[in-house]
This record gives C-alpha cells, structure tokens and sequence, in this order.
C-alpha cells in the first residue's frame, strides 16, 4: 500500500472538525498490519474517489495480557482526528505498576479481581493492614518485619497536628461538608509543615508518606470532633492506626471508647475499620485518582494534588455513592415501618376500618394485605410483615429492570466490572460478622442482602451487569461503627490516601510532560463583535 499522506480532516472537510466517535473509527478502520513493535492502520473514507490515509502506532502491552494499548500521541497530527471519549472510559492515561482491576472476568471464571503490586486487595483485607498496604502502594513490595515496624512507628511519632488547627476548624459553619474542610485542612497541613515538602531521597519520602496518612487521620477525627460540638481527642501512642482514629472520633473525656464497648468488641470494630481502608486503598485511574494525576503533572505540590483528589471524591458519584446506598436503604426501611403499622392497626379493626387503611396503603400489594391482616393472629401478621418486606424489594427491582423508569438501584453495577466487585464479596462478610459480633440488629442489612438476592437473580439486571459494588455494604459497616453518613466519604478519602501519594510520585518520576486533553468544539463560527447600540 502506498501512503498519500493525506490526512482524514483534508478528505472529509471541514464539516467534522476531526470528530471521530469510536463507532466511526470501527467503520473507517478497514485494516490493520500488526507488525513486531507497533500496528500500521489504513484508514478508508467514502465519496467520490476512494483515498486512505496509512500511519503507525506504537503498542503498549500490560503484565496481563488482555490488556493493550495504542500510542496515539500523532494520531491527530497524522490524521487530523482526534478520539472523543467522554468519561475516559478508553482512554489511558498512564502506564502504572501500582494497581490492577480487571472487570472483564465473567461470574464463571471467578468475577473481578483488584490486586496491589500484584497482591491480590482480598488477600491484603484478610491478611494485612492499613499501614502495610499503605507500604507496599508506594514501595511495590511487601515490608519486612523491621521495615513495618519503623513505619507504625513513624505513624506513632507524627500523628499529633499543630494546635492551631483548632482556629482553621473553628472558621468553618458548623454545618459546613466535611469533604470541604478536609480538602483544605491537606493544603493546611502542607503551610504548617515546610519540612514535609523535603524528600530529596526513598527514605525521606517514606517519611513524608507516614505523616500524611497519620496527620490525616487525626484531622479527619477533630473535624468530626467539631461537627457534633465535644471536645477533640489526642491520639495515644499505644494504639494502632484504626484503633486510635475510633478512639479519637468517639471518647469522651469522661468515657473511653474502648472501655465502652468491651475489649472484644473493640478489636472487631478496628479490624473492620482495617479492611474498609485497605479495599478502599487504590483502584486504578478512576476518577478521584486521573484528578490527582493531571495536577501533578503540572508539577503542583502533593498537597495541591491529593486536595485536588478529595475535592473529586466528594461528588455522590463517586466518593459519596454509599451515602447514596444508606439513603435508599432507609428510604426502604421507612416504607415498610408504615406498612408494618398498617397490617398490626388492621388485625384489630372493623370492616369499616380496614376499608380506610387500604386506601390509605395506596398500593395494591400492600391493600391486599392490609385485608389478610384483618382477624389475624400475632404469628400469621408476623409473616404477613416478611411479605410486605419483600413486596417493597420485589417493587423496586422491577422499576430498576424497566429501562424507561429513571429509577436506579444504588450500589449497584460499576464502570468496570461486568460482574461482582471483589471488594463487595468480602465487604459483605465484613458487614455480616461485625454486626453479629457488636450485637447490632441493623434493618438495612436485611433490606440489603434482600436487595441484592433479587437483583443478581434478575435476568434483566444481570444483563446489564448490576451486581453489588464497594459502596453496597462499605456504608453499612461504618453505620455500624457509628460514624455517620457525612463522614463516610472522608473515611473513603483516608482510605485512598496511600495510594494517591504512590500515583503522585509515580507521575512526577514519569516524562514532565503536563496533561492537556483536547476537545471538539461546536459553538458558534467565528463573527465579529456587536456594538452596545447595535444590539
């Protein structure tokens, strides 16, 4: 084939701008050549006369080898293209040694798997811990014995911040988002610690990776401190990473929080804390991670780059989609407390009165059992109650099966994963053991597995692979710990620290070379300036 070096915006006009969606890449892409370092494209359009274009790309191959990449850094100055891809659902950004998701695995072959450095995130959960992980994001490898216990240490030696923390704080509404206050306490901490911006060599950095995770985890628990109006609690240098974040949320100074649930009960509740952070420590280029990224290569400080990241995160989208979870899930809750006073009002009533609670159950379902619950004894209502639980369930998968309903099951399905998050699989467990350990009767956890059962039983949602994500029962777990909704996605943001920092210096280790993506534009063409009085 010989190349006519004309380009695509050369043979189709003006008209397209260089726009090229990928389902008008598959159409135009006639042929590929794979050679041994790169492919060789023809690319073919439509008209009068037939011309091509033929131009070369680098291939870029992962660990794994489903995974591939083109280099498409000439693409547009080749052939005056450029790929619109909203959500950067195809696009990579990077080439990364930190984590590894792989959503394509079917239910069959064993679901989605996550792994750090290699190290499957399941593992590390059952196994590890925070601080850990923490090492192995940002060193690749797993810490020896002495190695860990000079980083819990340094964790130890840094968690104290500096007492005029208080006065940023107290400059805050009370009601003020805490994602808000935590984005800023960062570049805080960045102005009242010059000597963390020092890390001319491994060890330093290491250094600096400690006191970030330690310093954030006591601003986290002081800013919560504030929210509720009691007195801040220092951390002890006794305790563990998790444990001293639960003691500094929720001591008293007149109550310790360990001594207040029981030993026992303490170290359940710290181990769970634990495994929340680790399945929440990376996870690729999504979205909070990609923002961290793009600021840095702007050569921006840590601290402007993982502010950047919180700031991302705190969208209901991404780091606040449990609170999202727990909503829905107490929204459920409420409609069957109204339900279940319905069916015990009736078991007493007249005719006359039932008459008026099934109008005013105002769902068919419902009103047929409102009637069965006329005359009925306390164990037949007591099963009547379960049938209207699942009426609710069964409702609400049907709407979210209908494509024409807006309504959407939160918690459910993920960008990448075709089939079940990993992260939920053992996040489940977690929910279930630590409520069954603390002696917690939790509604949403029945609701919960309920909801789950009929969607992964649904052909419909399994179709359009809605299977439980992280967020599904990650909120249940930190409800349990009494850590309220508000926080929960400031947990999220401790949790991903380790691993924004990894992705921090891996792209200023990277070619200095600042993100700029391009765009299609589609206002107006160019016209001139209106006078005032000509308007």
């Amino acid at each position: 084939m010989t190349n006519k070096t004309r380009t695509a915006h050369e043979e189709h006009g003006s008209t397209l701008a260089g726009e090229l969606t990928g389902d008008q890449l598959a159409a135009l892409l006639s042929e590929k050549q794979e050679t041994r370092d790169g492919v060789n494209w023809v690319i073919t359009s439509g008209g009068i006369e037939e011309k091509e274009t033929i131009f070369k790309t680098d291939t870029i191959h992962g660990t794994h080898k489903e995974e591939k990449g083109l280099g498409g850094k000439d693409f547009r100055k080749i052939t005056g293209y450029v790929f619109v891809d909203e959500g950067l659902n195809n696009t990579g950004s990077c080439t990364s040694t930190i984590a590894y998701v792989d959503g394509d695995r079917t239910k069959e072959e064993g679901g989605g798997r996550l792994h750090y450095c290699g190290i499957p995130a399941k593992q590390l959960a059952e196994k590890s811990d925070f601080a850990e992980t923490g090492w192995l994001l940002n060193k690749g490898e797993l810490p020896t014995e002495k190695e860990l216990d000079g980083f819990r240490k340094a964790l130890t030696d840094n968690e104290l911040v500096h007492e005029d923390l208080q006065i940023y704080l107290d400059s805050w509404p009370k009601d003020a988002n805490p994602m808000d206050i935590f984005s800023g306490a960062l570049k805080w901490i960045g102005a009242h610690e010059p000597g963390l911006f020092e890390h001319n060599n491994e060890d330093d950095f290491m250094l600096m990776l400690a006191k970030i995770m330690s310093k954030v985890r006591t601003i986290a628990a002081h800013a919560y401190n504030k929210s509720v109006g009691v007195l801040k609690n220092y951390p002890k240098p006794e305790m563990s990473y998790c444990e001293n974040f639960l003691h500094m949320m929720f001591s008293k100074p007149n109550i310790d929080w360990k001594k207040s649930i029981g030993e026992e009960k303490s170290k359940i509740a710290v181990r769970a804390l634990e495994e929340v952070l680790v399945l929440h420590a990376d996870h690729e280029q999504n979205c909070g991670t990609a923002t961290v990224r793009l600021v840095a290569s702007s050569e921006a400080s840590l601290f402007s780059s993982i502010a950047s990241g919180v700031s991302a995160l705190s969208g209901e989208l991404h780091g606040g989609a449990n609170v999202a979870v727990i909503n829905q899930l107490e929204e459920i809750h409420g409609v069957e407390v109204r339900v279940i006073a319905l069916l015990k009002k009736a078991q007493g009533s007249t005719n006359d009165e039932v008459i008026k609670l099934v109008e005013e159950a105002k769902d068919a379902e419902v009103a047929k059992l409102v009637e069965r619950a006329q005359g009925s004894t306390n164990d037949e209502v007591i099963k009547l109650v379960e049938e209207a639980k699942d009426v609710e369930v069964n409702k609400l998968i049907k709407r979210a099966e209908d494509s024409d309903d807006p309504f959407r099951l939160m918690g459910f399905g993920h960008a990448v994963y075709k089939t079940e998050d990993p992260r939920a699989t053992v996040l489940k467990k977690v929910a279930e053991e630590l409520l069954e350990e603390l002696g917690i009767d939790d509604p949403l956890l029945d609701i919960a597995k309920k909801l789950e059962a009929g969607a992964t039983s649904s052909e419909i949602l399994s179709g359009k692979n809605l299977y439980p994500n992280v967020d599904f029962y990650s909120g249940i777990i930190l409800r349990a710990l009494g850590i309220p909704k508000e926080m929960f996605p400031v947990i999220f943001a401790m949790g991903r620290m380790p691993g924004w920092i990894a992705h921090w210096k891996e792209q200023r280790s990277g070619p200095r070379k600042i993100g700029r993506p391009r765009q299609i534009y589609t206002g107006e063409e160019e016209r001139n300036y209106v006078e005032m009085d000509d308007r």
